[in-house]
């Protein structure tokens, strides 16, 4: 990237997320002002403590929360957060104008409207309500679609909040993702970045499968918290890890892996294996538009805790050596062997809702059908009768069907400023041998604070709560630290 591109970034790190736009035109200074709703002017060489001239300001302006500003020749133009709206004035306009021209209205998906550029032929707005860059003609005017959308794939493109232009490249800054990025001035859809050779890329490509989690957990079965960590990733396998066309299944391989960490509660702290679950699928997409993304994937997976106990003997000999530790022998069910391998089907809808808070609901179901056999674990390791206990059920009793439903909620500008966003989400988990019998019910509600940190607090009631002993009905608390995406 060249020492002219270098400046533009820049620039645009200073202005991304600022509430007031400063764009120099010739020999002045136009300014907009959030909370007055007017446009000001100033000669380019104003000192500290001037007045500066209002120049539009009223009623008939129609601007409401202004964003972003940009000047050409003969124009205007200002993007209004709350208006959801692109006013365009006269250069020289004056007073309590109406704008001569106005883009707005709900085919033209403005949503937060937060920063525009100009070329000889198009407008640009960032539209963090959409994650995207809206594209209109120069001289369009109404309740117009925009010619082009311009997103970005697993999210990299997030609450957009300026962008700038020169006769070759966009550059957009990201609010949320606190990130710079930089396409071909006729992008459309989900373009390639232009970016540096990086020799790194191909680890560039891992993104996140399930969320990944830090927190502490507290289950009613045993009586004692523990550090609950869980890792989830996916790698794109001969492919760059970007759906560019509807019905085109891709292949991925996830590892997803969780630990628990008994610090304080028993001796040596121990760290202990629960879930280890490798699994390749095929996912396509039936619509790539992240406001409306849909996709379905085809998994074989395998899932166990990673333990050893597979015998009576083996057990009793576990407990017998906690017991000489003077330690609860209960503790040997964590070391009981568990595995299965499975095929799955998996169908997620996420729907964005453009308005002032920017919903986002998201709907999922996952059928996972365990194998007798299978090509990793082998026979499959349920539920044995030497553990002698009354709840013991094969695992396809309590799980195999799920729904996940979300929503994410953009809090309003009124709200507590360190609390930036909010999410809720409900999962329902059931059998498919004994369909509604064994049911397991979770929530978890999240905040986002300083638009970086995301901690949720989250209870289950039901089954599954642990491998090991994942046939028992388990209450289940915690909270944690929870990145759902990168």
């Amino acid at each position: 990237m060249d020492q002219k591109h270098l400046m533009i970034v820049a620039v645009l790190f200073l202005l991304s997320g600022i509430f007031t736009s400063i764009v120099p035109v010739q020999a002045q200074i136009n300014e907009t002002d959030q909370s007055g709703n007017t446009i000001t002017e100033m000669p380019s060489d104003v000192s500290s403590g001037t007045s500066a001239s209002t120049n539009i300001i009223g009623t008939n302006t129609t601007i409401d929360n202004p964003l972003g500003l940009v000047v050409d020749k003969e124009w205007i133009y200002v993007v209004n957060r709350d208006g959801n709206s692109v006013d365009i004035f006269p250069r020289k306009g004056k007073g309590n104008i109406a704008p001569t021209r106005s883009i707005s209205g709900p085919n033209t998906t403005l949503s937060s409207a937060a920063g525009v550029a100009v070329d000889a032929n198009w407008i640009y707005v960032a539209n963090p309500g959409g994650h995207n860059i809206l594209v209109f003609p120069l001289t369009g005017t109404g309740n117009i679609a925009p010619t082009r959308i311009i997103f970005s794939s697993n999210s990299s493109m997030f609450e957009p909040s300026g962008v700038a232009v020169n006769e070759n490249l966009i550059y957009v800054t990201n609010r949320n993702t606190h990130s710079v990025q930089v396409f071909p001035i006729d992008a459309t859809g989900m373009p390639p970045e232009n970016k540096e050779p990086d020799s790194t890329s191909y680890w560039g490509r891992l993104s996140s499968h399930e969320e990944n989690a830090v927190g502490m957990t507290y289950d009613d079965d045993s009586d004692e918290p523990f550090l609950d960590f869980k890792v989830s990733l996916k790698y794109p396998i001969l492919h760059d890890g970007i759906p560019d066309s509807p019905f085109s299944p891709r292949l991925y391989f996830a590892f997803t892996g969780r630990f628990g960490q008994y610090v304080f509660t028993r001796d040596s702290s121990p760290v202990i294996g629960k879930r280890f679950n490798p699994e390749f699928f095929l996912r396509g997409w039936t619509n790539t538009d992240p406001n409306k993304e849909v996709y379905y994937s085809f998994y074989l997976g395998h899932e166990s805790n990673g333990q050893s106990i597979n015998s009576q003997n083996e057990y009793y000999g576990k407990q017998n050596s906690l017991r000489e530790d003077k330690e609860n022998p209960y503790y040997a069910n964590d070391y009981i062997s568990r595995g299965w391998d499975y095929v799955g089907f998996d169908f997620r809808m996420k729907r964005v809702k453009l308005s002032k808070f920017d919903f986002i609901f998201t709907h999922e179901l996952k059928l996972r059908y365990f194998l007798e056999w299978g090509p990793l674990q082998k026979d499959r390791e349920d539920y044995n009768d030497w553990e002698n206990d009354s709840e013991g059920k094969p695992r396809e009793y309590v799980d195999g069907i799920s729904y996940n439903f979300t929503t994410n909620l953009k809090l309003d500008d009124d709200f507590l400023d360190f609390i930036t966003g909010g999410d809720i989400s409900i999962d329902l988990t059931t059998g498919y041998s004994k369909i509604f019998k064994y049911l397991t019910i979770r929530g978890e509600y999240g905040l986002l604070f300083w638009d970086n940190l995301p901690i949720s607090v989250w209870a289950s009631h039901g089954y599954n709560s642990d491998l090991s002993l994942y046939y028992k009905k388990v209450t289940s608390f915690g909270i944690r630290l929870t990145l759902r995406s990168f």
